[in-house]
């Protein structure tokens, strides 16, 4: 229970009431209670007009939301709408509209109600930024900690979600990775993070991979995660730039995820696959208007710079990236 103050109406004005309260923002993250034949409403501002309606205000103790479905219920109430968000492993991170930041933290205990394998929400602060690849996160409630363990795959993987890019939104992406690799390849995963394409690839597959990235916090965390997955025998973490450290005609694959930054290290992902060939997966980020159109030239025009044939061999959006963007997946078949 939770004492605040509430606007009290009668049961028949209660309806337009509550639209009127929500349409000016004042409508508290709590429970509306019944009051013989009236309603409080619990208000952030009682200093308001109904217009025609008659109200009384009132101080009362109001239910904080719990329940499985509560963070559905308190964004109906709200009139928000948060489609998805992210959880890696036992934290979650929101993206609130501008228009509800005033009731974030009320969002963010309602989805720790609703959802109890939950331990901590945060909401983005910013876009991934730089060449680390870390957005800013602040924390809304729960524990105040931004390690976790994800699992995925029959895989663990140990980050924090502070310091490293991971996104459980890539796993579908992973598994269809692996279902292309075979025993026997030499992989080169350029951007590889905490190492889920790497350790996800190796925990199925008899490989050889370097996975490679310029986060060293991320690095760490990898070097971590090929312990805990004991897969030291077939992965190999390095921290550095790509263009140094991606061994020449050494891959029969290569992994690209930078989608906004791929591009700039194309020549690289074509000098380190094997002299007879092999594949590439590119990610990149696409108009909807032209969709694939600028990212399959570029591929097609780089290689050919080099000497070398190219086909593109699979395409598929990955999700929805902006408005007018979508991140998309490009497998290409490199020749000699």
């Amino acid at each position: 229970m939770k004492r605040a103050a509430g606007i009290k109406v009668s049961k028949k004005d209660a309806e337009t009431a509550r639209r009127i309260l929500k349409d000016q923002g004042l409508l508290m993250p709590l429970k509306a209670r019944q009051n013989g034949e009236s309603i409080i409403f619990p208000a952030e501002n009682p200093c308001l007009s109904l217009g025609s309606i008659s109200f009384e205000i009132v101080e009362a103790d109001f239910h904080e939301f719990s329940g499985p479905d509560e963070f559905d219920v308190l964004q109906r109430r709200l009139g928000c709408k948060i489609s998805s968000y992210d959880v890696t492993g036992d934290l979650a991170v929101l993206e609130i509209p501008l228009d509800f930041e005033a009731h974030e933290t009320g969002l963010a205990e309602a989805l720790l109600a609703s959802k109890k394998n939950l331990k901590a929400v945060f909401k983005k602060s910013s876009s991934v930024e730089g060449a680390q690849r870390v957005r800013k996160i602040t924390w809304l409630a729960g524990e105040k900690r931004t390690v976790t363990v994800h699992r995925e795959h029959g895989c663990q993987f140990k980050l924090d979600i502070a310091q490293v890019f991971f996104s459980p939104r890539l796993s579908f992406e992973r598994q269809r990775i692996l279902g292309q690799v075979r025993d026997g390849e030499a992989i080169v995963d350029m951007f590889a993070g905490v190492g889920p394409y790497s350790i996800v690839i190796a925990k199925h597959r008899d490989v050889r991979i370097l996975g490679i990235d310029i986060n060293e916090p991320a690095v760490q965390f990898f070097k971590e995660n090929i312990r805990i997955n004991k897969v030291s025998d077939r992965v190999q973490a390095v921290f550095g730039d790509c263009r140094t450290y991606s061994p020449k005609k050494s891959a029969d694959r290569v992994i690209m995820n930078l989608p906004k930054g791929a591009k700039d290290f194309y020549p690289t992902a074509l000098e380190t696959l094997k002299s007879g060939g092999g594949i590439i997966h590119h990610y990149g980020v696409s108009p909807r208007e032209r969709l694939y159109e600028a990212e399959i030239d570029f591929i097609l025009n780089t290689a050919a710079e080099q000497g070398r044939s190219a086909e593109i061999i699979g395409r598929r959006i990955v999700r929805s990236y902006s408005p007018s963007e979508v991140h998309v997946a490009i497998d290409v078949e490199v020749g000699m």
